[in-house]
C-alpha cells in the first residue's frame, strides 16, 4: 500500500493511496487431502492404521481417510475427501470506488 500526500479538495482534506489487491477465482480457502497415520476408532479413539490384507504392521506413508477420521475402504482419487478451511479473513471489496 502507498499514501500520498494530503491533499485539499474543496474543504475535504485527504490523502491518496494506492492498494494492491490479490484475487484468486478459485478462493483462497486451504484444502488439504483427508489423509494420516492414524485413524479414529469408536471404542479406542486414534489407532494407528495398518497394512491389512498384507502383513498387519503399522503402515509408514498416510492414507486417504473419508473426513470424519476413519480410512476408505478402497481409496481413489474419485472417492478422495478434502478439508474446507478458511485461510484469510473474507472481505468484501464492492464499497470501494472502481471495484465492480
Amino acid at each position: 500500500m502507498a499514501v500520498g500526500q494530503r491533499e485539499l479538495r474543496g474543504s475535504t482534506i485527504f490523502y491518496p493511496f494506492t492498494m494492491e489487491v490479490h484475487v484468486n477465482d478459485r478462493g483462497w480457502r486451504f484444502r488439504p487431502l483427508d489423509q494420516g497415520l492414524r485413524q479414529r476408532d469408536p471404542q479406542a479413539g486414534l489407532i494407528h492404521c495398518r497394512n491389512l490384507p498384507g502383513d498387519g504392521q503399522k503402515i509408514t506413508s498416510p492414507i486417504m481417510l473419508n473426513g470424519a477420521g476413519v480410512a476408505l475402504e478402497n481409496p481413489s482419487p474419485s472417492n478422495a475427501v478434502f478439508g474446507d478451511f478458511k485461510k484469510y479473513p473474507e472481505l468484501d471489496f464492492s464499497g470501494l470506488p472502481g471495484i465492480t
